[in-house]
C-alpha cells in the first residue's frame, strides 16, 4: 500500500512537472508575448498597392498601410519611396492607419518602404518593390494621352496637356510669370525645378519667394534678415519681411501689393483723388508725395520721424516700441505684429496658423502627406528626410559619442552612455586599458606596447604617428601614404568615376554660451531647400551643448567634394531678440570621409558643429 502511494506521488509529480514545462513553452511561444530585442515590435500590413497591381508613370496611386500592436501603442507610421520620405501618420494607439497618394515621375523599379515605431522605441519595416510602367504619352509632355486634350501637341498639365501662348517651356506658366522660363518646372515653384531655383543671395529661399532677394535671411522671415522688420523699401507702411511686394507700394490688407487702380496717374497705388502729388510717385505716409529725406531708411520722412537715425515703425513715429524684438512662439513673427503670439504661423498670415494646415507649411491638410511635419508643396508637404538603416554595431571611438546614449537605443540623455567605462572611446574598457586617456588599439605586436595604447605596427618601439599625406591614416596603415585618401578605401583616393554612398551624421552643436529656442538649418550640394534641425521644436540642450542626431545619405562620385552648409540662430532668453550665430560652408573631399569627428566653427565663431562622414558601399 505504501509503495502504491509512493508510486502515485511520483507519477503526480512527473505530471505536474510536465504541465509546468508545457505551460512555460506555451507562454514562451504564444504570439505577441515573446520578447525580441527587449520589446514588442509593431505589426505592419500594406493594404495598397497590392503585389502585381499595375502602376503607371504620372498616374496617382493610392497608398495605404496599417501598424498595430497588442499591448504597446504605435507612435508613427512612415511611407518612403526609394528611401525618401513620402508620407507620415502620427498617433498614440494600438492601431494606426496611413493613407497617402503617390505620383511616380519615372518608369522602372521603385522601392516602397513602410516603417513604424512604438512607444518602446521598437521599429519594424516592410518593403514592397514596384515596377512602374511607362504611360502612353505621344507628345511627351508628361500628361498621359487619356487625360490630354491635345495628345499630339506638347502642353502643360494646368492646361490639360494643351500649349499656351508665351510659354516657351510648356509648363503651364506664362513666361512673364515663370521664374525659369526656359526650363519646364512646377507651378508651385514658379515654373522652376526643386533643384534649380534662382537664389542670388544663397540663403535657401528662392528669389521668387524671397522678400529680400539681395540679403541673406531666414526662411521663417521670407528670406529677410531680422533687421528687415524695420525696413520698408517701398514706404507703404508694410515692413519688407511681411511685404509680398517689397518694391511696390500697396496697402497692408493686400499684403503690401498695389491694388488695381484705374485712376492712378503716377502708379504709386494712391488714387488720384487722394494723391497730393498725382503726377509724381510717392508714399502713402506723405500723402502720395515723395519722401524728402529718410536717413534711417524706415520709410518715414525725417521731419515726421522722432527717431530719424534709427529705423522704427510708422505707428510709433519712427521709433521702436518696447519689447519689439520678442517672439514668444519662435515663428519669426515678432509679438507686437503677431496676432497669434503663442501659436506658430507664417508671416503672410500675421503669425497665425493657416486654416486646415496642421503643420503650417502652406500645404492644406487634404493635399499634405505629412500633416504634422513641415515640408514643401512639391514634396506633398513632407520634409526631405531619408530612411536610413539602423546602425546595429557602433564603434565607440570619439569622446562626443560616449557622452550621449545611442540614438537607436534610447532618447533619454540621463540613461547610461553608449560607451560606459571607456573614457578615451577606443573600445578598450578603462579597467583593461593601459592608456585610458589615449585612443589606442586592441592588438599586441609583441614589442612591449600595452593594450589600449597607440599602436606600433612596424615594431620600432614608437607609436605610429607619421602621416606623410595628412589624411588621418598613419603611413604604416596607409596603402597610398603619399596621396590623400579615405579610410574606407585603405587611405587611397576614390576612383574618379566610382559612385560612393556617404552617410553624414551631424550629432551635436556647441555654442560659447547657452541659448534658448535654438535652431539650426543645413543643406548639402546646393539643395534648393534647407533642413530645419529639428523640425518640430528647439534643439534639446545640456548647458551650451545641443544634441542633433541628424543622419543624411547622399551619393557622390569619388572625386566630387561634399558641399555642406549650415547656420544657426537662438535667443539668450525668451525676451531677447533672435540672434544669427554664423554660417558654415565647406567642401569636404574624400580625405574627410573616414568616420572621424570633424569640428567645424562658423564664420563668426558663434557655434561649433560636430559631425562625421563615412562611406557605405
Amino acid at each position: 500500500m505504501m509503495k502504491s502511494q509512493k508510486g502515485c506521488l511520483v507519477i503526480a509529480a512527473i505530471v505536474l512537472l510536465l504541465l509546468l514545462i508545457a505551460g512555460g513553452l506555451m507562454i514562451l511561444f504564444t504570439p505577441g508575448t515573446a520578447k525580441s530585442g527587449g520589446g514588442e515590435k509593431p505589426v505592419l500590413q500594406v493594404l495598397q498597392p497590392q503585389p502585381n497591381t499595375p502602376v503607371y508613370a504620372y498616374v496617382s496611386l493610392p497608398v495605404q498601410a496599417t501598424a498595430s500592436g497588442q499591448k504597446v501603442s504605435i507612435l508613427w507610421l512612415r511611407f518612403y519611396v526609394d528611401d525618401l520620405l513620402a508620407g507620415e501618420q502620427q498617433g498614440n494607439g494600438l492601431q494606426l492607419i496611413g493613407t497617402w497618394s503617390w505620383i511616380p515621375l519615372s518608369a522602372g523599379q521603385h522601392t516602397l518602404a513602410f516603417v513604424a515605431r512604438n512607444e518602446q522605441g521598437q521599429e519594424n519595416i516592410v518593403t514592397l518593390p514596384v515596377i512602374v510602367l511607362p504611360t502612353a504619352d505621344r507628345d511627351a509632355d508628361t500628361v498621359t494621352d487619356n487625360q490630354d486634350a491635345c495628345p499630339d501637341q506638347a502642353g502643360a498639365a494646368l492646361r490639360q496637356g494643351c500649349p499656351i501662348a508665351n510659354d516657351a517651356d510648356n509648363d503651364g506658366l506664362n513666361d512673364d510669370q515663370d521664374a525659369c522660363p526656359q526650363e519646364a518646372g512646377l507651378p508651385d515653384l514658379r515654373g522652376c525645378q526643386p533643384w534649380n531655383q534662382p537664389d542670388q543671395d544663397g540663403d535657401g529661399v528662392a528669389d521668387w519667394a524671397d522678400h529680400c532677394p539681395g540679403a541673406i535671411g531666414w526662411p521663417e522671415q521670407n528670406g529677410c534678415p531680422q533687421e528687415a522688420w524695420l525696413q520698408d523699401g517701398d514706404a507703404d507702411g508694410v515692413s519688407d519681411t511681411a511685404d509680398s511686394c517689397p518694391q511696390q507700394a500697396g496697402p497692408a490688407e493686400n499684403g503690401g501689393c498695389p491694388l488695381p487702380q484705374e485712376s492712378d496717374q503716377d502708379g504709386d497705388s494712391i488714387p488720384n483723388g487722394q494723391d497730393a502729388c498725382a503726377d509724381q510717385a510717392g508714399s502713402p505716409l506723405n500723402s502720395g508725395c515723395p519722401l524728402s529725406q529718410d536717413r534711417d531708411g524706415d520709410g518715414i520722412p525725417d521731419e515726421q520721424d522722432q527717431c530719424p537715425d534709427s529705423a522704427g515703425w510708422s505707428g510709433f513715429n519712427g521709433c521702436l516700441p518696447a519689447g519689439w524684438n520678442v517672439d514668444t512662439d519662435g515663428d519669426g513673427v515678432l509679438n507686437f505684429l503677431d496676432r497669434c503670439d503663442n501659436e506658430q504661423g507664417p508671416a503672410e498670415n500675421l503669425g497665425c496658423p493657416m486654416p486646415d494646415d496642421n503643420d503650417g507649411d502652406g500645404v492644406p491638410n487634404d493635399q499634405d502627406n505629412c500633416r504634422d511635419r513641415y515640408g514643401p508643396a512639391h514634396r506633398q508637404g513632407c520634409p526631405a528626410e531619408r530612411n536610413l538603416p539602423v546602425v546595429v554595431e557602433r564603434t565607440c571611438r570619439f569622446p562626443w559619442l560616449c557622452s550621449y546614449p545611442d540614438a537607436e537605443q534610447s532618447t533619454n540623455v540621463n540613461q547610461m552612455p553608449a560607451c560606459p567605462g571607456d573614457q578615451d572611446c577606443d573600445g578598450v574598457t578603462d579597467d583593461a586599458d593601459d592608456c585610458p586617456s589615449q585612443f589606442g588599439i586592441f592588438e599586441l605586436y609583441g614589442n612591449g606596447l600595452l593594450v589600449g595604447c597607440p599602436g606600433d605596427a612596424n615594431g620600432n618601439g614608437q607609436a605610429d604617428e607619421v602621416d606623410s599625406d595628412s589624411d588621418g591614416l598613419p603611413d604604416t596603415w596607409d596603402a597610398c601614404p603619399t596621396q590623400i585618401g579615405a579610410e574606407g578605401n585603405g587611405g587611397c583616393p576614390w576612383p574618379h568615376d566610382e559612385e560612393v554612398e556617404l552617410e553624414i551624421h551631424l550629432f551635436g552643436v556647441y555654442t560659447p554660451q547657452p541659448y534658448d529656442n535654438f535652431y539650426c538649418y543645413a543643406r548639402l550640394q546646393n539643395w534648393p531647400w534647407w533642413m530645419r534641425l529639428p523640425e518640430d521644436g528647439p534643439l534639446p540642450r545640456a548647458g551650451n551643448v545641443y544634441r542633433v542626431e541628424e543622419k543624411i545619405s547622399i551619393n557622390l562620385v569619388g572625386d566630387e567634394a561634399l558641399q555642406i552648409e549650415m547656420f544657426c540662430e537662438g535667443q539668450t532668453d525668451a525676451s531677447a531678440s533672435i540672434q544669427g550665430l554664423g554660417y558654415i560652408r565647406r567642401e569636404l573631399g574624400s580625405q574627410f570621409w573616414h568616420g572621424g569627428v570633424l569640428d567645424i566653427w562658423s564664420d563668426t565663431a558663434g557655434f561649433l558643429a560636430e559631425l562625421y562622414i563615412r562611406t557605405r558601399r
